[in-house]
């Protein structure tokens, strides 16, 4: 059989299996089977999913980047068989799987063989999917449990048999079908496939279009247009650097046409794609794990995660703005921008499912999937009554199929992350950990905040911020719980750093992507990347510190607190620039020292921080003044 028809045969099995998997998700959420939904363990949803996911990914994803091997197509059936082998009798034999690997009863060889080769098979995957490095970080976590009576320090601990390892990693709630996988099969579905439909019917272009029409006019206007556009797009797209690829490659050519240096343009959507996954509703899905993991309501952490988030694309903004102004660049001409009345006109309807998502969330207090589920439905519906909205039957299977193979990429994130977590739980290594770090910090919050930082930062290297949360969240969030931070403020914090990562050298992926797209190089991207978002390197900081910027406290702490983080970020925004209402030279220092005066704590902390910006504000006020009196005079004479 020719490879062309092994390649048409396996996107045929890629179609139908992304249908299979969407309708089943589908009806899983809207309650049609509801007594599968009570009688189905919960374990039992999730194997089915990743089984579907495993098939998808090993006839969708070649075994090397790029074109399959010649000769080599047999092999991904062969590995997609095999892989979901193991959940197929888990699925079958539920009952004695549980006795087999938990009760009295010990495992048959053959069960730890197809456990064994399904765990195998889920990292290569993930590798397929996700990549070499959050690959390799799985397969770390997963050969530790067989080596820990080997390893040194805090990395020692028993020995475990082949089974125990088996039954923790692939059968148990700690493990492989886990939390993670539970999120991924239930909620992530449904938004994923919100964002599909968003897409084919060409809501990603409105939002676009929306935000040139607003801002492309004004001083920086499509650098402005590209940080309200990715946070847009990003909120629900859930992948900052897809968002960097999708938007990106409108908003980067049109930065660069009003004059932005290449590496600055990048810059911009390089931090403004990453901001989507810090903004709520979404936040890259990280916020329902989080919600799960501190048994919060999930809206309730959306309004924990708000203040942080807005100041983060404020501080991006201001800074495009001011480095408009240095350099003297304008906007574009109206005639070279879409019509804010003609794209509302064409659009608006593309606001009501997004209405409707939040009314459902915040209001109603419907849980995320079945919120996202019916916001779906009434997309769909929606986009009926226009021609060239309306998604046919060949629209919907494009949607099952772009979520699908988006999932496969979500998904084995999540299916990686069960192996992280499962090892962590069977060895205790978070508690071991913990006490390490404890202990090398001193006692001293900061340093410990600090010491957590660069571990957060080194786990975001190359990691999904799903898998980097989840890890990060078991491993490290104790520690800082355990030194008196709130619970949602640690979390916060890692998940924050976590992302880091994205933005700073040496990784810096949306950056590196960035790169590509403005044609600058991706070092010099990634450098300007950091500079935009250094909020994303402070913040963290400042609210573990003082919770009122995540709105926990009294009313009168939380409105000071939030008006004096404006200030403040619009003052390092200035300062890190070079220009408030003229060049800075000199008054960068006590600029930057009153933003992070403001930022600390306290009243006294506050009023030497309010008095260094206003001096320096005054000093530009007069040097502004001057400089106009004398333009007003030249032009006179």
């Amino acid at each position: 059989m020719k490879d062309s028809t092994n390649g048409t045969i396996q996107s045929k099995i890629v179609i139908a299996v992304s249908v299979l998997l969407c309708v089943f998700a589908l009806s899983y959420i809207a309650g049609a089977f509801d007594l599968i939904q009570v009688y189905l363990p919960q374990r039992i949803h999730r194997a089915l999913i990743l089984a579907f996911l495993l098939l998808i990914v090993f006839f969708a994803y070649p075994l090397k980047k790029g074109k399959q091997p010649k000769g080599l197509a047999w092999l991904n059936a062969l590995f997609a068989l095999a892989s979901i082998s193991g959940l197929l009798y888990f699925i079958a034999f539920f009952d004695q799987v549980e006795e087999h690997f938990f009760r009295v009863s010990e495992p048959a060889a053959f069960e730890i063989i197809l456990g064994m080769l399904t765990l195998v098979l889920t990292i290569e995957a993930t590798r397929r999917t996700v990549g070499w490095p959050m690959a390799l970080v799985v397969l770390l976590f997963f050969i530790y449990p067989f080596i820990t009576q080997f390893m040194p320090g805090i990395l020692h601990g028993r020995v475990y048999s082949l089974a125990r390892i088996t039954g923790s990693l692939f059968a148990s709630s700690d493990g492989l079908l886990g939390i993670a996988m539970g999120i991924a099969a239930t909620v992530v579905v449904m938004f994923v496939m919100f964002g599909q439909v968003l897409v084919k019917t060409g809501g990603g272009k409105f939002f676009i279009d929306l935000a040139l029409g607003l801002l492309g006019s004004v001083r920086g206007g499509p650098a402005k247009a590209a940080v309200v556009a990715s946070a847009l797009f990003g909120t629900i797209s859930g992948s900052s650097t897809a968002n960097v690829a999708t938007t990106g490659m409108i908003t980067i050519p049109l930065m660069k046409s009003i004059g932005y240096r290449p590496s600055f343009a990048g810059g911009v959507e390089a931090v403004a794609s990453n901001g989507g996954l810090l903004m709520p509703p979404v936040m890259g899905a990280v916020a329902f794990i989080i919600a799960e993991f501190l048994g919060i309501p999930y809206i309730q952490v959306c309004y924990y995660a708000i203040v942080p988030a807005i100041l983060y694309f404020l501080a991006v903004f201001v800074m495009v703005d001011l480095e408009a102004a240095r350099t003297g660049l304008k906007g574009l001409s109206r005639e070279e921008l879409p019509s804010v009345k003609q794209t509302m006109k064409n659009g608006w309807f593309y606001l009501l499912p997004l209405i409707l998502l939040v009314f459902l969330l915040a209001v109603l207090l419907w849980s995320p999937q079945k919120s996202a589920f019916w916001s779906l439905i009434a997309f769909w519906v929606i986009s009926l009554f226009k021609k060239e909205t309306r998604l046919g039957l060949k629209g919907l299977v494009s949607v099952f199929e772009g979520t699908a193979k988006a999932m496969g990429i979500v998904g084995l994130a999540c299916a990686g992350a069960g192996i992280i977590i499962g090892s962590i739980s069977m060895t205790g290594l978070g508690f071991k950990f913990s006490g390490a770090l404890i202990d090398f910090s001193g006692g001293s919050m900061l340093i410990l905040l600090m010491l957590t930082a660069v571990a957060c930062f080194i786990m975001g290297m190359g990691v999904g911020a799903i898998t980097a949360y989840i890890t990060l969240a078991v491993l490290i969030a104790p520690v800082l719980i355990q030194m008196g931070v709130l619970p949602i403020a640690a979390h916060l914090f890692v998940f924050w750093w976590g992302l880091t990562a994205y933005i700073t050298p040496p990784i810096a992926i949306n950056a590196f992507v960035a790169a590509s797209i403005s044609g600058s190089s991706p070092m010099k991207t990634a450098v300007q990347a950091t500079r935009l978002g250094i909020t994303n390197l402070i913040l963290p900081f400042i609210f573990v510190f003082n919770p009122a910027l995540i709105l926990i406290g009294s009313p009168v702490d939380i409105v000071l607190t939030v008006i004096a983080a404006i200030l403040a970020i619009t003052a390092l925004a200035s300062a890190l620039v070079g220009y408030a209402l003229t060049p800075i030279k000199w008054q960068r220092i006590p600029l930057l020292g009153g933003a992070l005066f403001l930022l600390v704590p306290g009243w006294e902390t506050g009023i030497i921080g309010v008095g260094l910006i206003a001096a320096v504000l005054l000093w530009q006020f007069i040097d502004w003044r001057a400089k106009r009196s004398g333009a007003l005079l030249a032009d006179k004479r």
